[in-house]
């Protein structure tokens, strides 16, 4: 072999040498030198792992059931790989008139929880960190809810006050486990029912898109929902003429509605409690606590009577994969432990316990229930819920109830 070959293949040795090097300081080479992907393969229960997953997958782009393709990203480049959306199929549901969802989530799963980890937890000050509650006192601003008397001018009990001063010795209570507590509003001011819904979504598909931005991942079908929450909040009116229901307007869920409550089932580490006072002004005898939960069947259901009223046979389909025995049970605690503070809240009626179709219910997927804490209408009641130890007495049970929901068996 002559001197300048010789030296021609040292050279070409050398560079290779210096690139391979190169590349792996970068990022694109793992330290063995062997090429990795980071695409999304389909597996039984949807879709797989993400970035990291050792799995045998190719380099090129992969391909979903429906033949969708699904771009690799190589990591270190900057860039992030789009996160897989399912193909929306709705189905025929013989037991009603409309249509519903599939019960299988649309999305691949990315938010994590193992509940267990707070399994046995004592009852002090970090039991509850890592989980967040969204508390809702009710009404607010011009919508002072119930009153007595009632449509007084000069009313001697408001229930948008009340609801206000349980939710914030609620979040002080909660906060002493270590929780993370979230007032949707912390002041007398309005917002409409769907600016709650709303602003709950948004800051779980924020929470989510975060949390697939640090897999690797991004998403332009869950980022269109920001602005469709936003507007919801901007109009900030219950009126489906106003526009303010936005994608929660008419029966049934829409594509949009759909997703965003699939992605809201992954936070079972998030709770939504909604606080409120009943009234009746023709029966102020009528008195106790009833705490209200939904479930998928109750949903479909009175979806149903809706349709069959107004005639929506084209109404979107209906979304049943909500969190039923997780509501269940919780509204079941609340009661208990509300009930184990202030035994005198008892109800006398039929139901103290409700499966009821309420738009905050409904419109969202957290494990939440709305709690009616008494009747503004009833002397005695009224004297419980104006009073401010007896409202701490109601917070500090729904934070127990919280805690053992969480941490007890």
């Amino acid at each position: 072999m002559s001197a300048q070959r010789s030296r021609l293949i040292l050279s070409i040795l050398m560079l290779v040498s210096i690139l391979t090097v190169s590349l792996s300081m970068a990022g694109f080479l793992p330290e063995d030198g062997t090429a990795r992907s980071l695409g999304w393969i389909a597996s039984d229960d949807g879709w797989g792992a993400g970035p990291g997953r050792d799995d045998n997958q190719s380099d090129g782009d992969e391909v979903s059931d429906s033949g969708q393709h699904l771009p690799s990203a190589a990591p270190g480049n900057g860039e992030l790989a789009e996160y897989p959306v399912a193909e929306m199929v709705s189905q025929d549901d013989p037991a009603g008139q409309l249509e519903s969802w599939p019960l299988e989530s649309s999305i691949a799963r990315i938010h994590t929880v193992d509940l267990s980890g707070w399994r046995g937890r004592d009852q002090d000050a970090s039991a509850l960190t890592g989980i967040t509650i969204i508390l809702d006192p009710g009404h607010g601003g011009q919508d002072t809810g119930a009153l007595y008397p009632a449509h007084s001018s000069d009313p001697i009990a408001i229930e948008s006050e009340i609801n206000l001063a349980v939710a914030q010795k609620t979040r002080a209570e909660l906060e002493a486990l270590g929780a993370t507590v979230i007032l949707i509003r912390d002041a007398d001011v309005w917002q409409s029912i769907f600016y709650r819904i709303a602003w709950t979504g948004r800051y779980l598909a924020e929470q989510f898109l975060d949390e697939l931005a640090d897999a690797g991942f991004q998403s332009g079908r869950i980022e269109t929902l920001m602005p469709l929450l936003d507007q919801v909040m901007q109009i900030n009116s219950d009126s489906d003429e106003s526009g303010g229901r936005g994608l929660m307007s008419g029966e049934g869920a829409r594509e949009e509605l759909r997703l965003l409550l699939d992605l809201q089932a992954q936070y079972e580490d998030v709770l939504y409690l909604s606080i409120h006072c009943n009234a009746l002004d023709d029966d102020s005898t009528v008195r106790g606590l009833q705490v209200f939960y939904l479930t998928g069947e109750t949903a479909y259901a009175r979806e149903n009577e809706l349709a069959v009223d107004r005639g929506l046979a084209n109404a979107a389909p209906v979304y049943r994969m909500y969190q039923d025995e997780s509501r269940r049970r919780l509204a079941g605690l609340v009661q208990e432990s509300v009930l184990g503070r202030l035994p005198s809240l008892k109800y006398e009626g039929q139901k103290s316990l409700i499966d009821e179709n309420y738009a905050v219910l409904r419109e969202l997927n957290l494990a939440s229930v709305l709690i009616e804490l008494g009747f503004i209408s009833n002397a005695q009641d009224r004297t419980l819920l104006t009073d401010a130890a007896s409202q701490q007495q109601m917070a500090a049970g729904i934070a127990s109830a919280v805690y053992h929901y969480y941490c007890l068996p």
